[in-house]
């Protein structure tokens, strides 16, 4: 599954309807030997820089309460909001070590999941070369210029 978003908040919309899906197959259907590669990209370079190591992600998905949770990112902590930070790493926790238990006490085998976050840009710059990549971006943010200047007149 290859996922694109362009928000932390969109990403958090899109993985909890996710996790969705994958619980009700896990409640219908035996998925121990079932192997789920997620391919996360972004051209949000705030949710990228948050979520872009997965080793610390679940390392903060481990603590038990957001009050045990402690952000040790590279993006200034200020920039961490945890009640968002929290309940996401804590679900991708779950999912890739198979630690989720239903309110009934089952616990839910999702298969073998795996996550990885990429910037859309890595993408971009592995495919075409350098001048191209630079040109995109001038005219993406001529038109992002163009967009704000309409959006004052109107």
């Amino acid at each position: 599954s290859v996922v694109f978003f362009s928000s932390l908040f969109v990403f958090i919309l899109y993985f909890t309807y996710l996790f969705l899906v994958l619980k009700q197959a896990s409640l219908r259907h035996d998925l121990r030997n079932v192997t789920v590669d997620i391919e996360i990209y972004t051209d949000s370079s705030y949710a990228w820089n948050l979520l872009k190591n997965s080793t610390q992600l679940l390392n903060w998905g481990s603590h038990p309460t957001i009050e045990e949770f402690v952000y040790d990112g590279d993006y200034p902590i200020g920039f961490a909001n945890r009640d968002l930070l929290y309940p996401l790493s804590k679900t991708i926790h779950g999912m890739v070590r198979n630690t989720i238990v239903t309110r009934d006490g089952t616990k839910l085998c999702l298969g073998n999941i795996h996550i990885s976050f990429r910037h859309s840009g890595e993408v971009v710059y592995d495919i075409v070369p350098g001048d191209y990549t630079r040109r995109l971006n001038s005219y993406a943010k001529k038109a992002a210029i163009w967009q704000f200047k309409k959006t004052q007149i109107a």
